[in-house]
């Protein structure tokens, strides 16, 4: 399944737009007062302005080659979550392995 289009909601748009935009690099395909939509791969990422917090996992799938260049453009804006100061997780559950 490929997604084209998700919408989500935020309370905090500017800051939603600092990070996917500017710190991930993701392109700005257009822009209100009240969202913003980028393009990340082949799906557009529509965050919304909302009066409520609201909480979602968005994860990306990039080339094996280019891991390390991620994670070190990800610490320029902040800092990379944790586990018995380790940075990297292994989940037995979910392959991440070989996905198209």
């Amino acid at each position: 399944m490929r997604i084209q289009e998700l919408s989500l909601q935020t309370r905090h748009l500017a800051d939603q737009k600092a990070f996917y935009h500017t710190a991930l690099g993701l392109p700005l395909l257009t822009e209100t007062t009240a969202s913003f939509t980028l393009q990340a791969g082949a799906t557009r990422l529509r965050f919304q302005e909302a009066q409520q917090d609201v909480l979602y996992h968005v994860a990306f799938t990039i080339p094996r080659n280019t891991f390390t260049e991620a994670k070190s453009r990800l610490r320029k804006h902040g800092s990379l979550l944790r586990k018995k100061s380790e940075d990297e997780f292994f989940f037995a559950t979910i392959n991440t392995t070989n996905r198209s």
